[in-house]
């Protein structure tokens, strides 16, 4: 919500270029403008639990990219808002409404790419929570939004229109985690 009324006071101040980040919820405005031209955004999205105190940091912060422009991009996920116990158990803040423990739906992230940033929170909670199979469903059954899911077994699937532009951080391997391209719940 806070993102989509400072595009618009942005936008009602005459501003078209622009990214708001408000808690981790990006939107792009416009066109990134450099060396006398428009660009897309380039927008990495973050790796599960890889923090500045991770080492080689800087070439692992980031499952992958992609570049846009006048988007919203939100993620659900289990590595930053949780605690562990002595036994190592972990605790995340994405919880089960019917039994107040945190949710497992076999993922540890979700990334909602779409055009309202209310809308994207919306649904990155609930695809989230819906796992892949019923998460990808939704978003299949949504044009206007697409999505990056990360699972527990490190696997990352994108939703079709991500297709073509999702570009795989290599490097992120040496952590075990690999690409599978579009979900499809009959080849993958």
């Amino acid at each position: 919500y806070a993102c989509d009324k400072i595009k618009a006071y942005l936008l009602s101040k005459g501003l078209t270029r622009a990214i708001i980040d408000v808690g981790g919820n990006i939107m792009t405005m416009g066109y990134n403008h450099y060396d006398g031209k428009d660009h897309e955004w380039p927008i990495k999205v973050q790796t599960p639990y890889v923090n500045v105190y991770t080492p080689d940091y800087q070439n692992l912060k980031y499952i992958g990219s992609f570049y846009d422009s006048s988007i919203t991009v939100v993620s659900s996920g289990v590595y930053e808002r949780y605690i562990k116990t002595v036994d190592d158990l972990e605790y995340h803040h994405i919880l089960d409404p019917r039994t107040g423990y945190p949710l497992d739906s076999g993922l540890l992230s979700v990334t909602i790419i779409t055009d309202i940033s209310m809308n994207a929170d919306a649904y990155s909670t609930a695809v989230f929570s819906l796992g892949l199979d019923k998460g990808m469903k939704l978003v299949n059954n949504h044009p206007e939004i697409e999505a990056i899911f990360v699972t527990k077994d490190k696997k990352i699937y994108i939703s079709q229109g991500m297709e073509g532009r999702f570009i795989f951080n290599e490097a992120i391997k040496t952590l075990g985690y690999s690409y599978q391209g579009v979900y499809n719940e009959v080849s993958n």
